[in-house]
């Protein structure tokens, strides 16, 4: 337990204590179970954790100065109680990632709520805690991404299991058999309409177009297929050819395999159009490994990794910027890179100096729509090389 609260957090911070921490601490001082304490080994954990979380921080204090204070201070109670970061939600912003990252399984959360109230034990009171403490502590931030919420998604699956298990120690699983297929529903209406999407654009305004993700003919074909195989087995299961559970089982195993053969082929295609691995393609024969790469005034996701630079960049901007290669901290600090590399961050006054000095190859990419500042900001000679995906690809003519 310790340790895992020691990789939480190191990899969130703060937060992998107050999670489990106000969960626990609620439900003792409900339960008044106070004598569970005495089992949990506090001072030997404590100092477990923080002999392998201390001694991380300094190390990255020691490399980079000022990362502890903009660490705990700005990406903790900055990012939590202010909108400086731009991430702030409604307050129901939670709930729709509930729903959607739940699902299939979502439509069976009302009936686990209604038995988790009837059968108000214990072992429900944690289970429920663990779910709405940290739906209220994220839904009160002013900074919301849908992976907050995900340590809730356990507890949701074990509510949810319990529900249905507890209908097959009862007895009571033959006159609610649809519950098994009530998922898988609405998992089939989902993919109707991805599918209506696919072979059907003009039903839909442009604005809902955009809202309903394009599968491809392929997803939607898949879709119909799975949507077919649900209706026979619904179809089956009410003219009682099924009188065993076996049927209820099959439904499920495949449907179940389906929705996620389905959901990872929908993301490989989304995964695709947002990534930059075509841009680096295009961009990497007129990168040298001799030249030296700049960006100025952008940032493009994953394009670094992609192009496999053995050196670091140049990264142009005016101080005084939010961010930098998308993290605040590098554009309020500006970090050395590893020594022997020289300085990177430079100010458009400075750029302009490197740029008619450099005697390597210079590759400077920037942003199309940002040529007119560039030339106004920087205002030296270039040679454009390459555009491609909205961004220019320049260098000294």
């Amino acid at each position: 337990m310790y340790l895992a609260l020691s990789a939480g957090t190191l990899s969130k911070g703060l937060v992998g204590l107050i999670i489990p921490g106000m969960v626990c601490s609620l439900y003792l001082l409900l339960t008044r179970k106070w004598s569970a304490l005495s089992k949990l080994y506090l001072l030997p954990g404590a100092l477990g954790c923080l002999a392998l979380v201390v001694p991380w921080y300094l190390w990255a204090e020691t490399r980079n100065p000022g990362y502890l204070r903009y660490y705990f201070w700005d990406e903790h109670f900055i990012r939590y109680l202010t909108d400086e970061f731009k991430r702030s939600k409604d307050w129901y912003y939670f709930s729709g990632v509930l729903a959607l990252g739940f699902a299939p399984w979502t439509a069976l959360l009302p009936f686990a709520a209604h038995r988790l109230w009837r059968n108000w034990d214990d072992g429900n009171l944690f289970l429920g805690l663990w779910v709405v403490l940290p739906m209220v502590f994220f839904s009160a931030s002013k900074s919301q991404l849908p992976h907050y919420i995900l340590p809730i998604f356990p507890a949701l699956a074990i509510l949810t299991g319990r529900t249905v298990a507890a209908l097959f120690q009862k007895g009571m699983i033959n006159g609610k058999r649809w519950l098994l297929y009530f998922p898988w529903a609405v998992t089939a209406a989902a993919i109707a309409g991805i599918a209506a999407r696919a072979f059907w654009p003009a039903l839909f305004s442009a604005g809902l177009q955009k809202k309903i993700p394009d599968g491809g003919f392929m997803l939607a074909g898949c879709g119909m297929a799975l949507i077919v195989f649900h209706g026979v087995c619904i179809a089956a299961n009410a003219r009682g050819l099924w009188k065993d559970q076996r049927g209820m089982f099959t439904c499920s195993l495949v449907s179940a395999t389906a929705f996620f053969l389905l959901l990872a082929l929908w993301f490989e295609t989304g995964s695709f159009r947002r990534s930059t691995k075509e841009l680096a393609r295009n961009l990497s024969p007129l990168i040298a490994p001799e030249s030296q790469f700049a960006t100025y005034d952008t940032y493009v996701t994953g394009l670094l990794f992609y192009l496999g630079l053995e050196r670091p960049i140049w990264v142009v901007a005016q101080r005084g910027k939010a961010k930098s290669l998308g993290s605040p901290y590098v554009a309020r600090f500006r970090p050395a890179p590893a020594p022997g590399y020289g300085k990177v961050f430079f100010t458009y006054e400075e750029f302009r100096k490197a740029w008619e000095s450099e005697p390597r190859p210079v590759r400077l990419l920037l942003g199309a729509n940002t040529v007119s500042r560039f030339n106004n900001t920087v205002g030296v000679r270039t040679k454009e090389l390459l555009r491609a995906d909205g961004y220019i690809l320049a260098t000294k003519p």
